[in-house]
């Protein structure tokens, strides 16, 4: 028996199902259409990093089309995606994604099982664990860049529309950034969601994930974007210098080869 390579195998027609049974009378509840589309941008991002890395398109395309299947029950089963008020949304994915392998309804390359679970556990931590290798350290990296991609460009679109409340409804306006938040910037570079109390706060967070991009490529696709600038143009005063340090970090990266 021939075994199917990654482009036949039925991931797509799985997470289509999976996301619609979450749905009443063929409709979803607003936020998990947002996140099923973004899992389909992440899915196409996921393979333009790949092509331009040298990776496994196919593969690479399964692992952003099913990285955030943990969020369709942790939405349905705690009305959030606040993973501290809930269930960590990674592991969550991990555990749908084995089970329905177990069952019988998802099919996957077996070299791929592995590799695309680890990659799904890990892809919302604040660092990848040490002692990846291989296809699941590649994997892992990939799946994290592509969804940094889409969560600039989703965050952008709903600050532009006057929409920020409804993406980030637990924190306040924008504002002063917060001083525990700067004081954790100076202390450690790398930001966690602890002092994270504003949508400026939150802003900022997201420009200090420039020193936890994996490729080249993905560096490029942001400043091509605009939306590193746009987010250093929007922070307060305090939050400036910072900024603009991060942002020609990313310049020099952007410019080495791949």
């Amino acid at each position: 028996m021939t075994r199917k390579e990654p482009g036949n195998l039925p991931f797509r027609t799985w997470f289509d199902r999976y996301v619609g049974s979450f749905g009443t009378e063929g409709r979803l509840p607003p936020l998990l259409e947002l996140k099923r589309d973004h899992s389909r941008r992440v899915a196409g991002l996921a393979r333009t990093l790949a092509a331009a890395s040298g990776g496994d398109g196919n593969e690479a395309e399964a692992v952003g089309l099913l990285h955030d299947v943990g969020r369709f029950p942790q939405y349905r089963d705690y009305g959030t995606f606040y993973d501290a008020l809930s269930v960590d949304h990674g592991e969550l994915g991990r555990t749908v994604v084995a089970e329905a392998l177990a069952r019988g309804e998802l099919d996957l390359a077996p070299e791929l099982r592995e590799p695309l679970m680890t990659a799904l556990r890990h892809h919302n931590d604040l660092a990848l664990p040490e002692g990846l290798t291989g296809k699941t350290a590649y994997l892992a990296a990939l799946i994290r860049d592509a969804d940094k991609v889409d969560v600039f460009r989703v965050v952008r679109e709903w600050f532009e529309s006057g929409r920020a409340g409804e993406l980030l409804p637990r924190l306040e306006p924008e504002g002063r950034l917060s001083e525990d938040l700067l004081a954790e910037e100076v202390r450690r570079g790398r930001l966690t969601h602890r002092h994270v109390r504003t949508h400026s706060d939150f802003l900022f967070l997201q420009l200090t994930w420039i020193d936890d991009i994996n490729f080249t490529a993905t560096l490029r696709l942001l400043l091509e974007r605009g939306n590193l600038d746009w987010i250093a143009a929007r922070l307060p005063a305090e939050g400036r210098p910072a900024a603009l340090q991060a942002l020609r970090r990313a310049r020099t990266r952007a410019s080495e080869a791949c």
